[in-house]
């Protein structure tokens, strides 16, 4: 089950990444640039990097969250809109993966790792699905699914 709801969750991270397609936040640009650079040079990256990826995450979600609700009665300029964000989150990808491979290899702190559950909590939400109930050690055919 632990297994399924990190492929799910990968899943819905990877849609909201392609949903919300990179300027980086302009307060931290240069922190987020950085770690971007330790990913795409393969460099280690710190529980503090996880720290920081996960607050990326985060914005870019409340950002789809404002601009959903604001613009949901009205598709074109919720495209537009969207659009707008996905270039000013174009690490969500990079950040989303090396997330997912943190956690795979376990290298993710206790600190970080109940950060990822959040995440995957909040995630689940958005994609209209119970969290409680697909989040369950004992769900019924949990490896079936």
């Amino acid at each position: 089950m632990k297994n399924y709801l990190k492929s799910l969750a990968a899943s819905a991270v990877l849609f909201l990444a392609v949903a919300v397609p990179a300027v980086s936040l302009t307060s931290c640009a240069g922190s987020y640039d950085k770690v971007a650079g330790k990913i795409e040079n393969r460099d280690s990256l710190s529980q503090k990097d996880y720290e920081m990826m996960f607050d990326y995450v985060d914005e870019a979600m409340d950002a789809v969250d404002r601009v959903s609700e604001k613009y949901k009665n009205d598709p074109v300029r919720l495209q537009t809109e969207m659009n707008a964000v996905n270039e000013k989150y174009g690490h969500l990808e990079d950040f989303v993966n090396a997330i997912t491979d943190a956690d795979n290899a376990g290298k993710l702190d206790k600190e970080n790792a109940g950060k990822l559950e959040l995440l995957q909590r909040r995630l689940l939400k958005m994609m209209g699905l119970d969290p409680d109930e697909l989040m369950k050690e004992t769900a019924p055919d949990a490896e079936n699914i």
